[in-house]
């Protein structure tokens, strides 16, 4: 909102009067400055463009704070990034929202996170099983630890990531971050690197001889 789409709505000639537009400038600017700010919150607030404190706000409304309640391993910080915060309160407000359907899980994963083909089976005796395949054990673009190193992919202590550490998005799965369960049913969680075999499927998650691995869920 401008302050000339107000100053533009007084006729003539009081818009010919100099002194008096400019009375009316000052005094109109201060409430356009406070509805704009007003108008910012849309945005500013939405889940989906929300950064930095914005989403703390958002996470406290939703009771899910940055701060993991896991060890990341590896060095990684226990806070969240934005972009894994953000889904990560998208995933709760699924939690609270949830009808108790593998379809919504499916939908959810699709939409956030569609680079990890999942498999949910319901194994009819209080338990589920989730299979995840392509979540690395490393985060996408991380500096790897190397002695007496000091380059962009390669640095030393509190610099560098231990390969091989499990990840902060494993870890939000592992400890129920993402997928949302019934009262006291028990979830198995297992990963793959690539997708799992079965006949007759040709799918990234589920592929035929040759192309894919057998699965055991424990």
């Amino acid at each position: 909102m401008n302050i000339n789409d107000y100053l533009g709505l007084i006729p003539a000639p009081n818009n010919l009067a100099t002194n008096f537009m400019a009375w009316v400038r000052d005094n109109a600017q201060p409430l356009v400055d406070v509805q704009n700010v007003l108008d910012s919150f849309v945005e500013e607030f939405d889940i989906s463009t929300a950064t930095g404190k914005q989403l703390d706000i958002l996470g406290e409304i939703l009771a899910l704070p940055r701060t993991v309640n896991f060890d990341p391993g590896g060095g990684q910080s226990s806070v969240l990034t934005d972009d894994i915060y953000r889904i990560a309160l998208k995933a709760q407000i699924l939690k609270t929202t949830w009808n108790g359907t593998k379809k919504e899980i499916y939908d959810f994963w699709q939409a956030f996170l569609p680079e990890y083909p999942v498999l949910i089976l319901d194994n009819q005796d209080m338990s589920m099983d989730v299979l995840v395949v392509g979540m690395p054990d490393t985060p996408v673009g991380a500096i790897t630890f190397g002695y007496d190193s000091d380059t962009i992919d390669v640095q030393g202590y509190d610099l560098g990531y231990w390969e091989g550490f499990t990840s902060v998005l494993r870890g939000l799965v592992l400890n129920g971050y993402f997928t949302p369960k019934p009262a006291a049913v028990e979830v198995n969680y297992s990963f793959l690197e690539d997708a799992g075999f079965s006949y007759d499927e040709n799918t990234d998650l589920l592929k035929g001889y040759d192309e894919s691995y057998w699965v055991s869920l424990t």
